[in-house]
């Protein structure tokens, strides 16, 4: 698993001219990719893991608990071998990028999908934040984006409730507690006029 300093060393960055985005594991990152790909095109962006150009910064966020949860179900999906104690045993170490002998099967296991959402957040310059829960209407409204087809893109949603079992075995209240800083920034970002809402509609030209 990549630790800390791996991560913000390679973080994703989509610019643009006008603004640049920071993708986010498990935050709509694949929607947000093929709306800017389909609405600039994919020759008119670049992708870089640290900002070299001003401009607006962006990002989409979500609530840190339902985050590991998607994060935990893609995970299952793709080590279908974990038993239900390895995965226990091991959530408190994804949540910060620890070594694990856990979910190191398959290549793409490598960008861990619960590593805390802080994390990215920061020391990485942001201007304003998209909710994911407001993610579809953001997109349609700067970049004429439907995501319906995306919904569910990588096939994880059928293990979202195994997962939610596997998070309430492991404890709920201790989840909370591990995840209380993130929580803490989300809610505080939330209700921050650093966040868009439907009625701010299109904010790129």
């Amino acid at each position: 698993m990549m630790s800390y300093n791996e991560l913000i060393s390679t973080v994703e960055w989509i610019h643009h001219s006008e603004h640049s985005c920071l993708l986010i594991h498990k935050n709509g990152s694949k929607s947000v990719r093929n709306a800017l790909f389909n609405y600039y095109g994919q020759d008119n962006l670049n992708c870089y893991t640290i900002p070299n150009q001003r401009g607006m910064y962006w990002t989409v966020i979500r609530n840190p608990i339902d985050r590991v949860i998607s994060g935990l179900a893609f995970d299952m999906k793709v080590c279908p071998t974990a038993t239900e104690e390895q995965i226990i045993e091991n959530i408190e170490k994804s949540l910060y990028g620890l070594p694990s002998p856990l979910f190191r099967t398959e290549p793409i296991l490598h960008e861990n999908h619960t590593f805390s959402q802080s994390c990215y957040l920061i020391n990485n310059p942001i201007d304003f934040y998209v909710d994911i829960s407001d993610l579809t209407p953001f997109l349609t409204a700067n970049f004429n984006h439907n995501t319906s087809y995306m919904i569910d893109y990588d096939k994880s949603r059928e293990n979202y409730n195994k997962a939610e079992e596997v998070i309430n075995k492991f404890g709920m209240n201790r989840l909370k507690d591990l995840l209380a800083f993130d929580i803490y920034l989300y809610e505080k970002i939330m209700s921050s006029g650093n966040l868009w809402k439907w009625q701010h509609g299109k904010v790129f030209l």
